[in-house]
C-alpha cells in the first residue's frame, strides 16, 4: 500500500466524526469525497439551528450556507468561529463583508482544521511516527439584490489540504439565490410576507489527488426556507439538504428573541452522521457586538462546542432600522416612526423602513379608534 494512503487509512477513526470520513476513490456511501472539513459548517447561529440556513441569509456567516446572503449584508459585518474537536483537533473560520452600494456586498473568508498526534505508516505499515494534518480554504465572494425580490451571489475557493509531506491544491465554487415571494405591503399582504425561500450549489469543482488516488469534492446541493415574525424576533428555517457522498436529510431550527440582548435557538437535522442531531444554543448581543454559542451532540466522541464574535460596524441607515424594530416589539409606534423616518432621511430607498413605518402608523389608528362603548382601543 502506498505510504500517504496508509497515512489517510490509519486516520479513518478520527476522521469519522462529523462526517470526516477518509476519501476512497472506490468506495460509494459517505466517505467518498475528499475535503471534508468543507462540510464542517460555520457560525455557531446556524449551527445552534441545525445547520438551516439556506434561505436564513442574514448576516456574513450565513454565506457559508449560501453565497446570496452577501445580497442581505446592509452594515460591515466581521465574525470569528472556534471549535475544539476530541483532543488534537482544532477548527476556525474568519469572515467580514464590505457592502458597496448599488454594486452589491463583497467578503472575504478564511476556515482552517489542524489535527495534531496522528500516527503514521509507510508502505511497509512500518509507524514513522506521529505526523501533522492540515486544511486550508481562502475564499472571496460577491453578492446583490437583483430587483426587490431577489437576492443572488458566488464564492470562489482555494482550497490546500497537506496530510504529512503531501500537499494537494484546488479550486471550488459556491452559488446560490434567495428570494421572497411576497413583497411587504404588496399586494399579496398577510402572513407570507415573512417567508424567504433559497437554493445553493456547494463545492463544486474537481477533486483532489494524492498520489494516485482521487476523490471528489464535497459537492451538495440544499432547498431551504425560512420564515420571520413578530418583528423579525422569531424565525423558523428548514432546509433539504443533499450531498454527493450520501443520503438526503432535512436540517430544521428556531430562533427567538426575548428582548433586545438575548437569544434562544435550537435545531434538529435527520440522519446526523453522528449523535441524536439535536443542536441548541443561545446568542447574547449588545450594541453591535453579538456572542453566540452551539452545543452539538457527536455520539461516541462526546460532545462538540462552538463558540462565536459577530461585530457589526459602520451603515447608520441599517443600525437605525434595526433600533427601529426593536421599538416597534415594544409596543412603542409612534417613537419607532420617528426612527424610521430618520432612515429614510439617509436612505430614501430603504423600502424595509418605508413599510415598518406604514405599520406602526395602522397600529396607531387602531389605537385611537373609538371603541364599542366610546373608549380607546
Amino acid at each position: 500500500m502506498n505510504g500517504h494512503l496508509r497515512l489517510l487509512v490509519s486516520m479513518s477513526g478520527l476522521w469519522l466524526m462529523g462526517g470526516l470520513q477518509v476519501p476512497s476513490a472506490m468506495a460509494s456511501g459517505p466517505g467518498t469525497t475528499s475535503l471534508n472539513f468543507l462540510k464542517l459548517g460555520v457560525g455557531a447561529r446556524q449551527l445552534a439551528m441545525g445547520g438551516a440556513g439556506v434561505a436564513l441569509a442574514d448576516d456574513v456567516n450565513a454565506v457559508y450556507w449560501n453565497p446570496a446572503a452577501y445580497g442581505n449584508i446592509e452594515r460591515q459585518e466581521a465574525s470569528f468561529l472556534y471549535a475544539k474537536w476530541v483532543e488534537g483537533v482544532a477548527y476556525q473560520h474568519a469572515a467580514y463583508a464590505q457592502p458597496q452600494g448599488r454594486w452589491g456586498t463583497w467578503g472575504v473568508q478564511v476556515t482552517a482544521l489542524q489535527v495534531t498526534d496522528v500516527k503514521g505508516f509507510d508502505a511497509q505499515d512500518n509507524a514513522t511516527g506521529d505526523v501533522t494534518v492540515q486544511d486550508w480554504a481562502v475564499a472571496t465572494g460577491w453578492g446583490r439584490r437583483w430587483g426587490k425580490r431577489w437576492r443572488v451571489g458566488g464564492t470562489l475557493k482555494g482550497i490546500r489540504e497537506r496530510l504529512d509531506t503531501v500537499n494537494a491544491m484546488t479550486a471550488l465554487a459556491d452559488a446560490g439565490v434567495v428570494v421572497n415571494p411576497w413583497l411587504p405591503g404588496g399586494r399579496r399582504t398577510g402572513w407570507l410576507e415573512g417567508l424567504s425561500l433559497g437554493v445553493a450549489a456547494r463545492n463544486l469543482g474537481p477533486g483532489v489527488k494524492f498520489d494516485s488516488a482521487k476523490a471528489p469534492t464535497p459537492f451538495s446541493v440544499d432547498v431551504g426556507m425560512a420564515y420571520r415574525t413578530f418583528y423579525d424576533a422569531i424565525r423558523v428555517a428548514a432546509d433539504w439538504h443533499r450531498p454527493r457522498d450520501g443520503k438526503s436529510s432535512v436540517r430544521t431550527g428556531l430562533e427567538v428573541w426575548l428582548g433586545e440582548y438575548l437569544a434562544v435557538r435550537g435545531g434538529y437535522r435527520t440522519r446526523a452522521d453522528l449523535g441524536n442531531g439535536v443542536s441548541v444554543g443561545f446568542g447574547f448581543k449588545a450594541w453591535d457586538l453579538e456572542l453566540d454559542y452551539a452545543f452539538l451532540d457527536q455520539g461516541v466522541f462526546g460532545n462538540t462546542h462552538r463558540a462565536g464574535v459577530h461585530f457589526r460596524f459602520g451603515g447608520i441607515p441599517e443600525q437605525l432600522y434595526e433600533q427601529g424594530l426593536g421599538l416597534m416589539r415594544q409596543g412603542q409606534w409612534a417613537s419607532a416612526i420617528l426612527v424610521f423616518n430618520q432612515v429614510l432621511e439617509k436612505n430614501p430607498r430603504h423600502h424595509r423602513a418605508l413599510y415598518r413605518m406604514k405599520q406602526c402608523t395602522e397600529k396607531l389608528k387602531v389605537l385611537e379608534e373609538p371603541g364599542p362603548r366610546g373608549g380607546i382601543r
